[in-house]
């Protein structure tokens, strides 16, 4: 029975299952309304271009995360996401245009806009706009969205806002800063005022795991109109913050809830790494999305450092068929967590060891 859920699961198109999460923000909305038969024509049709590259040897993934800039306005406790005094510069608001224009062309739908601080990157939501086919998810401390940048977004219909929340106020303030949980639940308000679709980014630690386990904490979300959230487990950033670090027994209580939460409340939950099961382990490196650094490397997710290519000066398939993503994707070793919440943060030697095999580098942003 198990499996077969599990299959089931697999079969529906994540697209559509957020498409039925929010249909009645839809209806209530009509500029999305209009927008969706067009988003999901332009799905199939990136489907159809996937399959088309992997008939090629190219495995190109759904979604493409792109860190547009390296700054921010906060510095969160265990955050990997620290600029280097001596990192390189970032690339320019044309040359990500170019990066979304190229990964269109290969089948990729959906992006993920990050940081950094995403609204610190000028001209933000210009993208979105600027390819209206595209689903773009954008990440943000909440902090920084000022009454213009609603009034672009407004705009949009091909948007989703989600603002990091770590719990109550003092689950917030005590990792991100003093005020910042104010800040992000009045961005919260405002951006579900603009019928904007909206969701909480959580990382799930030590520190707030029983806040969130409780329905009632999703419940009063729900109640202000949220209804898609993604629950990311801390990943240790050194051998000092694994006391934050979840077990493998709440890990599972805590998937067994949010699988519960799915098939009985009108909320679109993503668990990282809890779904990962459902795909055969870890989804970088393309198997279901890549990841572009401020200076344009291009990795196999937000914490993995190594790059073998800059979109600078190669481009996006070159990079997706090269052997550091090859070599990650067919070894089912380096794609299992075991115990963790990061596979490839858990097999540092393994990676080390491939690294020097393919001639990989130290991205130098971070």
């Amino acid at each position: 029975m198990k499996k077969t859920h599990l299959a089931l699961r697999q079969s529906i198109s994540p697209f559509v299952q957020y498409g039925a999460t929010i249909a009645a923000h839809l209806f209530k909305h009509p500029r999305y309304l209009t927008a969706f038969p067009r988003l999901f024509f332009h799905f199939q049709q990136c489907k159809k271009l996937r399959q088309n590259e992997l008939h090629k040897g190219v495995t190109v993934p759904l979604f493409l995360i792109l860190s547009l800039t390296k700054r921010c306005n906060l510095k969160c406790a265990g955050c990997y996401a620290h600029p280097r005094e001596t990192s390189s510069p970032s690339i320019s608001f044309d040359s990500w245009k170019k990066i979304i224009k190229e990964a269109n062309d290969l089948g990729i739908f959906g992006f993920v806009l990050a940081g950094g601080e995403p609204f610190l990157f000028p001209n933000l939501i210009e993208l979105p706009q600027l390819f209206p086919n595209n689903l773009f998810v954008l990440f943000t401390n909440g902090t920084l969205c000022s009454e213009k940048d609603l009034n672009h977004m407004s705009r949009t219909a091909n948007l989703a806002v989600f603002v990091s929340i770590e719990g109550d106020e003092h689950h917030t303030n005590n990792r991100r800063g003093t005020s910042v949980h104010q800040h992000a639940m009045q961005t919260l308000t405002h951006v579900i005022q603009r019928g904007i679709p909206c969701g909480i980014s959580v990382t799930i630690t030590k520190n707030n795991y029983d806040y969130w386990i409780k329905s009632e904490t999703l419940t009063e979300f729900m109640k202000m109109g949220i209804h898609l959230g993604f629950f990311l487990e801390y990943i240790p950033s050194s051998q000092l913050d694994c006391q934050l670090q979840i077990t493998v027994e709440e890990r599972e209580r805590l998937h067994r809830y949010i699988e519960w939460t799915r098939d009985h409340r009108q909320i679109f939950l993503v668990h990282s790494p809890g779904d990962e099961v459902l795909f055969g382990g870890c989804l970088s490196a393309g198997r279901g999305f890549a990841h572009v650094t401020p200076n344009g490397d291009l990795t196999p997710c937000p914490v993995s450092q190594l790059a073998t290519h800059n979109l600078k000066n190669s481009n996006l398939r070159e990079g997706l068929m090269s052997p550091l993503f090859t070599r990650i994707r067919q070894d089912r070793h380096l794609l299992e967590t075991e115990g963790s919440p990061c596979a490839l943060s858990v097999h540092t030697e393994e990676l080390a060891k491939l690294a020097k095999e393919v001639g990989a580098y130290q991205n130098s942003c971070w």
